[in-house]
């Protein structure tokens, strides 16, 4: 799928950097893209917007493949609730000590044992069986930053970011 035409050299680029991907296990960091690049006719800025529209095309066809993935994701989940209303049914429906088969599917139980916590505040737990995580809150660090105070080990870095529209 392709949103706009390519050159052929471009098109002979993209095959090289599939067989690359294919032969190195889908790792291209290190294709030589700049000798290849070189290789291609035309001016520096031409070549570019080109490289542009090349980069269009493949950002196009993975917004294509993530609509699918979540269309085929929206049906497993509906295919998986589906299924798990059906086993609670035969589950509620069937004795515990009944088994059932035949060529095509068995039916049976087993036993396992899990833990259940009835405690309205986790922190009535003795502190062994606490599990603690931490993480930064950026957004709250960069306000904060901006705003002049002063963090240790905290900084706010400036990038520049290439757009491609």
């Amino acid at each position: 799928m392709n949103l706009y035409d390519l050159s052929i050299e471009y098109i002979i680029l993209d095959k090289k950097m599939e067989e690359w991907a294919v032969e190195h296990e889908g790792d291209i960091t290190d294709f030589p893209l700049d000798k290849e690049f070189v290789n291609i006719e035309g001016e520096l800025f031409d070549k570019c917007l080109n490289l542009g529209v090349w980069i269009k095309n493949m950002l196009g066809e993975a917004i294509a493949i993530k609509t699918e993935e979540k269309n085929l994701q929206q049906r497993r989940q509906a295919l998986e609730n589906k299924a798990a209303r059906i086993k609670k049914y035969v589950e509620n429906s069937l004795p515990t000590s009944q088994k059932l088969s035949n060529a095509q599917c068995q039916i049976g139980w087993r036993k396992s044992k899990s833990v259940e916590i009835a405690l309205e505040n986790m922190q009535d737990l003795p502190e062994k069986y606490h599990k603690w995580t931490c993480a930064a809150d950026k957004k709250e660090l960069k306000v904060d930053l901006e705003s002049g105070k002063k963090i240790e080990g905290v900084k706010i870095i400036t990038k520049n970011n290439i757009q491609i529209k």
